[in-house]
């Protein structure tokens, strides 16, 4: 959830309609109610304003002993429609010489405009890396889906 004073830092106030601005934590939905995307028929001139801007993260690995990847989600909604997205990954090895996170990749569906925005990641991880080959022995791989609604609702789509 995005305070007021945090949505003015992050200079998302353009998005959203201060003066009615409601800060909410974002609910997290069953499968049941994965929303099937819908478009605004005109969204450049429905001037639509967000009310409320929320944060969700998620990741993939192990935070013990630190080697994970991490998807960080913005997203700001009038209550019906998403008005702003963004999502960015990053991962973590912990530091340890036989660990190595090797990348992330984002990629999104729908957002500003529609009903929900969609981010899929994938994650390189490898958790047998040998720093004398400077190569990995054993990597794995796998990704995460998530829905982001634009009344603050998310939903997990999948992930291996």
């Amino acid at each position: 959830m995005l305070s007021a004073e945090e949505v003015l830092e992050r200079g998302l106030d353009r998005y959203v309609d201060m003066e009615h601005y409601r800060s909410q934590t974002p609910r997290l939905l069953s499968e049941t109610e994965i929303l099937t995307p819908t478009r605004i028929s005109d969204f450049s001139t429905t001037g639509a304003q967000a009310a409320s801007c929320w944060d969700y993260s998620f990741w993939y690995g192990d935070t013990d002993p630190d080697l994970y990847g991490q998807t960080d989600v913005t997203w700001c909604g009038d209550g019906d429609w998403v008005t702003y997205d963004s999502s960015n990954c990053w991962g973590t090895d912990g530091g340890y010489p036989t660990y190595e996170f090797l990348g992330c990749d984002n990629s999104t569906n729908f957002g500003d405009g529609w009903n929900v925005y969609e981010v899929k990641t994938s994650y390189h991880l490898c958790p047998a890396w040998n720093p004398i080959w400077g190569s990995c022995v054993s990597d794995h791989t796998g990704w995460l889906e998530y829905q982001f609604q634009g009344d603050g609702g998310v939903t997990k789509l999948g992930g291996s």
